[in-house]
């Protein structure tokens, strides 16, 4: 399916400091660099090759000054993280460097912290943190205590409770400026006969950045060897969702504007459509899964053969959330990754591979109408840690300006955070 070109790698502009601490910040859509490009926040744990167990396991919050990469300013330590998306640590704003939020276990309870730059003070909101509304006066809530049970990887371990259970997922919005919450969706809007039996959950949630009205959210449900996704993209005012992307393939996406978003996935055909059958998943699907892969080689992990790219028609779509019409892009690239459109050049994609069988990783930045490629810059990763719950994802992080990539990485033997220039235009 590809056919990359030998282009140069990006520059290395910045790395967190060997100093016996592993250094990350979580997930592709919270850049890490403050609006006046000075400080970097970051998260440091002795931790690197297990979960973190909610209690003993500490992560420590904090910042570097650019021009200070050997000095890790600490501000709290929590046990409250994971590897894929940290704390959710990031800034407020877009436009000023005042003051940063992260995701906090204190007294029994999830819950939100804000710190100020400016007074060194702390404010606390009684709801963990989802996603922040570009305004900075709200946030998306969904059930961190559930997701223990069901989303490992992405959940937090200071509560165990198998009690989370019994409530399903749900998606609310808290307004930061009166502390009233709002209940906006349940799980159970989406279980029907078509899919009962399943394990439901929603999560992913994700604000447009350009209108502070919508937000994308993944639903899934899966049996026990096969997960389903569909895409939806929720209006605020209007208090309505719709389907976006009916494709049970979908993974990763973000938004390229106020109406368009790029994403991972397939569009309708025969496979998605045996996939999505709740009578194959829970009963077939155990037995054609090693018969297909025996017979068809690669796929949206290590790259997708031409046969498997046919078959399932994975790739990055553009999709507008108000048509729903999608327009395959990035033709070039047949891997998975955690996308991003440039803010200002929103054709160019700034995107990364999972590591290969030689455990190398890659950030990729192509032209997604031209299919391109720009750079690609690869990684040493750890095999050990590779497709495991303790993996570290490069997560590619545009800075707000367009001018820098972050990415989590551990190419120099440990966990660290990297700054790349992005030269593209």
């Amino acid at each position: 399916m590809e056919s990359l070109s030998k282009v140069d790698n990006l520059g290395l502009l910045f790395e967190t400091p060997d100093d016996g601490y592993h250094y990350f910040n979580g997930y592709y859509d919270k850049s890490p660099l403050s609006a006046d490009g000075k400080l970097i926040l970051a998260l440091r744990t002795l931790l690197l090759n297990d979960l973190p167990d909610g209690k003993n396991d500490i992560v420590e919050i904090g910042y570097f000054y650019l021009d200070e990469p050997d000095k890790f300013i600490k501000i709290d330590q929590n046990p409250a993280f994971n590897w894929q998306q940290g704390n959710m640590l990031q800034w407020r704003s877009r436009v000023n460097s005042d003051e940063f939020l992260y995701n906090a276990f204190e007294n029994g309870c999830y819950l939100l912290k804000l710190y100020s730059l400016v007074t060194e003070t702390f404010e606390t909101f009684d709801a963990p943190l989802y996603s922040l509304s570009p305004l900075g006066t709200g946030y998306l809530v969904t059930n961190f205590s559930r997701h223990f049970h069901i989303r490992r990887g992405y959940s937090y371990a200071c509560i165990q409770d198998k009690k989370a259970l019994e409530i399903p997922d749900f998606i609310k919005f808290h307004d930061m400026e009166t502390g009233d919450e709002e209940l906006l969706i349940t799980v159970d809007d989406f279980i029907g006969p078509e899919n009962a039996g399943a394990t439901h959950y929603l999560e992913h949630c994700m604000f447009n950045q350009f209108d502070s009205e919508k937000f994308l959210f993944l639903h899934r449900w899966k049996y026990e060897q096969s997960i389903n996704s569909n895409l939806y993209c929720y209006n605020l005012k209007e208090k309505t969702y719709r389907l976006v992307f009916d494709s049970p393939r979908t993974t990763h996406f973000n938004w390229i504007d106020s109406d368009n978003v790029i994403v991972w996935g397939a569009v309708k055909n025969p496979l998605t459509n045996l996939r999505k059958n709740a009578f194959v998943a829970k009963y077939i699907y155990r037995l054609l899964l090693p018969v297909y892969r025996f017979f068809v080689k690669g796929n949206s992990v290590i790259g997708n053969s031409k046969l498997s790219a046919r078959l399932t028609g994975d790739g990055y779509y553009r999709i507008n959330v108000n048509s729903k019409q999608a327009q395959r892009v990035a033709k070039n690239i047949g891997r998975d990754g955690h996308p991003s459109a440039h803010p200002v050049l929103k054709e160019v994609l700034v995107t990364d591979y999972y590591p290969d069988k030689n455990s190398i990783a890659s950030i990729i930045v192509s032209n997604m109408d031209s299919d391109l490629l720009i750079s690609q810059t690869d990684l040493e990763s750890m095999a050990s840690l590779d497709r495991t719950p303790m993996r570290c994802d490069l997560h590619p992080k545009i800075s707000g300006c367009g001018k820098f990539v972050f990415v989590d990485t551990l190419a120099s033997g440990r966990r660290s955070i990297r700054m790349y220039s992005l030269n593209v235009g």
